[in-house]
C-alpha cells in the first residue's frame, strides 16, 4: 500500500480486529496469520516532473553492463539477444555493442536476427523495446506481410523466431532536436554500414531523405 500518515492507523485497525475476521468460516479458509505490511513511497513533486528519469535509470536489476540485457519483468525478456557484440554474416566483421539497454529503453535502433538462419533486421523506435517486440511478434502471428519479420517466417518457416538485440540509444536533449528524424538517420546508418537491404538483411527499402532533412535542419 501507499505510504501516507493514516497508515499506522490502518495496520492498528487491522491488527486489533483480526479476530473478528478469522470468526468468520469462510474467511478462516482464506486468511491465515496476521498479514504483514509493505509500503511503497507515494507520488511527489520530484517523481511526477522526472517520471522518465526513473525510468530509464532501472539499473537495481540489471546494472550498466554493455549490450542489451533483460529487464526479467516481461514477457519479452525471452527474446533479448543480451551479447555484447555480433559477427556480420557475410563479411564476418564483429561490432561492438557500446551501450547498455533493457526491454523497457526508449529511442533505439535494434537488431532482430533470426534464430535459423543468418538473416537480420535493422529497425527503430522511440516507444520501448518490449513494444516493438510484442508488435512484430503479433504481425508474425497474423501474418501481416508489410513486415519483414513476418514475410521471412512466411517465406521460410513458421519456426522461425527472432532475437532482439539494441544496437543504439538515443537520449533526448535539447541538441539533438527532433528525435523522431534522428533515429532515422541513425537507422539509415546502420543499414547501410550493415548491408541490410541486401540478404540476407530483410530490410527491403533503404532512402537517404532522413540524413538530408537533418543537414537541412543544421543549416537552418
Amino acid at each position: 500500500m501507499t505510504y501516507n500518515n493514516l497508515s499506522k492507523y490502518v495496520k492498528q485497525i487491522i491488527h486489533r480486529n483480526w479476530c473478528i475476521l478469522m470468526a468468520e468460516p469462510q474467511l478462516s479458509k482464506i486468511l491465515d496469520v496476521i498479514p504483514k505490511f509493505a509500503y511503497r513511497n507515494m507520488q511527489n513533486l520530484k517523481r511526477r516532473l522526472c517520471y522518465k528519469d526513473f525510468e530509464m535509470n532501472y539499473t537495481s536489476i540489471t546494472g550498466n553492463k554493455l549490450g542489451t540485457v533483460p529487464c526479467y519483468n516481461c514477457s519479452c525478456c525471452v527474446d533479448i539477444c543480451n551479447k555484447k557484440s555480433f559477427v556480420h554474416p557475410i563479411n564476418g566483421i564483429e561490432y561492438t555493442i557500446d551501450c547498455h539497454a533493457t526491454c523497457r529503453t526508449t529511442n533505439v535502433i535494434y537488431l532482430a536476427t533470426c534464430t535459423e538462419y543468418p538473416s537480420f533486421y535493422v529497425g527503430k523506435c522511440s516507444r520501448s523495446l518490449k513494444e516493438r517486440i510484442i508488435e512484430h511478434k503479433s504481425e508474425m502471428r497474423c501474418h501481416i506481410l508489410t513486415n519483414a519479420l513476418a514475410q521471412h517466417r512466411k517465406d521460410n518457416n513458421e519456426k522461425h523466431n527472432f532475437k532482439f538485440k539494441v544496437l543504439k540509444v538515443l537520449v533526448k536533449s535539447i541538441r539533438l532536436g527532433d528525435i523522431t528524424n534522428k533515429l532515422d538517420v541513425v537507422e539509415f546508418k546502420w543499414i547501410v554500414r550493415l548491408n541490410a537491404d541486401k540478404m540476407p538483411g530483410l530490410n527491403t527499402t533503404v532512402t537517404i531523405k532522413p540524413l538530408l532533412e537533418f543537414r537541412q535542419k543544421q543549416y537552418h
